[in-house]
């Protein structure tokens, strides 16, 4: 997973410290080069060595994972499937209704709705989103787990009526 979540990161620390090495950035927070070689490669810092990057150079895991995941294709394929099976079982739950009660308050708000989504996701699974099998599951999980029906109509601005 060189490309992954944890290259993003270790890369983005040595921006911040500005070095262009691996063994420069182990050097700095007290690893050695190999160290740094095996998180790419198992894709996984440790606790500890993330709590240090934070000490040491203010790097944040949980707001570089948003920032990061912000623009992942992982994380925008998630969003519209989640989104869109959420209105499928919405208009299946209404079908008595007619589409244009909410419809429209669902389109127009479709952005919001899926900042919600992502947000779950990312509480849910962290910095699994770029792992294909972590994906594939969570597209097989009913989407009720990240947006319930009635959040979907009160974001769409129309009232859940039971």
């Amino acid at each position: 997973m060189s490309d992954g979540f944890v290259s993003a990161y270790i890369d983005r620390a040595k921006t911040l410290l500005n070095v262009s090495k691996d063994e420069e950035l182990a050097q700095h927070i007290g690893v050695g080069k190999s160290t740094i070689a095996s998180w790419r490669m198992r894709g996984v810092i440790p606790d500890k060595a993330f709590e240090q990057f934070e000490t040491s150079i203010g790097l944040n895991r949980d707001s570089f994972r948003r920032e990061w995941f912000g623009s992942s294709q992982a994380e925008t394929l998630l969003s519209k499937i989640i989104f869109y099976s959420a209105v499928a079982r919405l208009f299946r739950a209404h079908e008595a209704d007619p589409v244009d009660r909410f419809a429209i308050g669902l389109a127009a708000n479709e952005g919001d709705i899926r900042k919600l989504i992502v947000t779950r996701l990312h509480e849910k699974h962290g910095d699994q989103l770029d792992e294909q099998a972590t994906v594939i599951a969570m597209i097989k999980r009913n989407s009720d787990e990240y947006i319930t029906s009635e959040e979907m109509m009160a974001l769409a601005g129309t009232p859940e009526q039971g």
